[in-house]
């Protein structure tokens, strides 16, 4: 049985042409999923060092915040100039790095600044209590405040019976 060649086809170019095309497809399929694998690697990489250099960049900063305040013999802080960063990005406006120190009264109030010169000429504040308060969490046998906890109806490990029906 010998297959007839179509219109416009040499013997044989048929099956030369369907598997050359199947490989250029299995290529093309390869190089894409290859493609996407290496991107969302190369993505993930960079997140994470991103975040790594972040972290360490942050750290560096309070280490170095940390060293700069010393307390007098009266025990209000002392800020030794020498100490504090010396980062440029530290004194450009709006360079997306800040660092402040804030004394703080009984009522949660600044009473003085000491900030760096990235803040320009804002005041940094201190963030808004929350809403509503947590209440606590009381410990087993005991209620809030103190009192007496409501008696439970079955024990707290246990479920509920299930409904008859």
């Amino acid at each position: 049985m010998t297959e007839t060649p179509g219109a416009g086809e040499a013997e044989g170019t048929r099956t030369r042409g369907s598997i050359a095309r199947r490989m250029l497809v299995a290529a093309a399929v390869w190089s894409a999923v290859v493609l996407l694998v290496a991107g969302w690697s190369l993505q993930a990489f960079y997140r994470a060092e991103t975040d790594q250099q972040l972290d360490l960049a942050n750290s560096d900063t309070l280490r170095t915040l940390a060293n700069a305040v010393d307390s007098d013999d009266l025990g209000e802080p002392r800020f030794d100039d020498q100490k504090l960063p010396k980062d440029e990005k530290f004194g450009m406006t709006f360079s997306g790095r800040y660092w402040a120190f804030l004394d703080v009264d009984a009522q949660a109030n600044v009473t003085r600044v000491r900030q760096s010169q990235s803040f320009f000429d804002e005041r940094p504040e201190l963030p808004a209590p929350p809403v509503q308060p947590v209440p606590p969490v009381p410990t087993p046998g005991e209620g809030v405040e103190g009192q007496p906890a409501p008696r439970q109806p079955f024990p707290p490990t246990a479920y509920p019976p299930a409904p008859q029906g």
